[in-house]
């Protein structure tokens, strides 16, 4: 509030104290600095006003730090319009391109593809295979820049459920692979149903993906309670990971096997890890080469998940 002399007064001749209102000061040497004032009254024995005592704080640090905070919003602000243009380029501009190779190879082999020897039919195929993947590493991008934007709605999750819905989709698109899941107990949790659903899928989809080597793949899934938050895991018996390269794990376009032995873009992880953190938890993970990989995720417990969120 600024300082204005009658309605201060007023407040503190009815109340018997004023708000704490802003002021600004001169020095002596000219200097203009600006405060913060509260004041209260004095009075007599009988209940009568016979003076006032009051505070006078000086803000400018307060100040300095509020106007670079607000240069700091703008700046994000500015940030996000451009992450908005980039990704308005991205889905449109950069498909339009990725749509014409592939539409053109398929026409080719269409018409001339009976004339061409195995090597050349091969790297047709090779070319139609490396447009869908940059097609999913768009729409993953895409997803991943949309993330730190939505809304997290927080709700009660039956995460048992929640598990043997997406192990439904994970069997329907793997109808030929061996698979075992095994659901120890898990605890409810509380967060979006929506991003929580895609941090398991992101998971559940790992695990089929880096067991498709084993005869049969065996996955494992459950929860415990630590402290003031439920710690959720899915394991797996498949090709594990070195530790020395832990700090790779999370991160954008960083991948840990080659892309010619399991398919992928290296944005799920960190799409896990940036959704966790969206609800306040945390995301790692431990892996043996070739003795499987653990991954965990933390949800803090219920009566920290609205400050989380906010």
């Amino acid at each position: 509030m600024i300082w204005k002399r009658d309605i201060v007064i007023n407040k503190i001749l009815k109340t018997g104290y004023s708000d704490i209102y802003e002021k600004e000061y001169i020095k002596k040497d000219g200097t203009v600095f600006p405060v913060s004032i509260r004041v209260w009254a004095i009075k007599d024995e009988a209940g009568n006003n016979i003076g006032m005592w009051g505070i006078i704080r000086d803000i400018t640090e307060s100040k300095r730090v509020e106007l670079d905070l607000a240069e700091r919003t703008a700046q994000l602000e500015a940030a996000n319009k451009e992450l908005e243009t980039f990704s308005y380029s991205v889905s449109h501009d950069l498909r339009a391109p990725l749509r014409a190779i592939d539409g053109y190879a398929r026409m080719i082999l269409k018409k001339q593809g009976d004339k061409f020897d195995e090597d050349t039919l091969d790297k047709f195929n090779v070319i139609r295979s490396n447009t869908r993947t940059m097609g999913q590493l768009i729409d993953d991008l895409l997803a991943f820049s949309r993330l730190g934007k939505k809304h997290v709605s927080l709700m009660l999750l039956d995460m048992d459920a929640l598990v043997r819905d997406v192990w439904k989709e994970m069997q329907n698109t793997n109808p030929e692979r061996n698979m075992a899941l095994t659901v120890n107990s898990i605890l409810p949790g509380y967060g979006d149903r929506a991003l929580i659903k895609q941090v398991y899928i992101n998971l559940l989809s790992n695990a089929v993906k880096f067991t498709k080597n084993k005869d049969t793949a065996h996955i494992e899934t459950g929860s415990y309670s630590d402290g003031n938050e439920v710690v959720y895991y899915v394991r797996d018996n498949g090709v594990g990971f070195d530790m020395k390269y832990y700090d790779k794990l999370f991160g954008v376009f960083q991948r840990l096997h080659g892309s010619a032995d399991f398919e992928g873009t290296g944005v799920g992880l960190a799409t896990v890890q940036r959704i966790v953190h969206r609800h306040g938890g945390r995301a790692w993970a431990e892996g043996k080469i070739d003795e499987g990989a653990t991954f965990y995720f933390s949800l803090p417990s219920s009566h920290t998940q609205d400050e989380a969120a906010s």
